[in-house]
């Protein structure tokens, strides 16, 4: 799963947390991933940094658009950097990979 997808994911949980009136927080998320998975380190810092902006910011719906927008421009970068090189992309690579093609749009 790329990191915008665990964004997407991400706001996706919170969003349904805040309309069925339960809060959640950034410790409730750390220990679930404790629990399950036995150690918080095993997040990413960009994804750690993005839910605790998230859930300071709490407007689920817009950052769903936005992150939405996000990942249809990723998945185009994607799949025109496969077709110039095809099979250069792999599960240890990817996210490398998306990190530079996301400079590039940004410059």
């Amino acid at each position: 799963m790329s990191s915008d997808n665990r964004f997407s994911f991400v706001i996706g949980i919170l969003a349904e947390h805040q309309n069925a009136d339960k809060s959640i927080t950034t410790e409730m998320i750390r220990r679930a991933v404790v629990d399950l998975y036995g150690d918080w380190d095993i997040v990413s810092e960009s994804t750690k940094s993005f839910i605790e902006r998230a859930i300071e910011n709490g407007d689920y719906d817009t950052m769903r658009r936005e992150i939405a927008v996000e990942e249809k421009e990723t998945k185009a970068a994607m799949l025109e950097f496969e077709e110039k090189y095809p099979a250069a992309i792999t599960k240890d690579n990817i996210e490398s990979i998306l990190a530079i093609l996301k400079r590039k749009t940004v410059t």
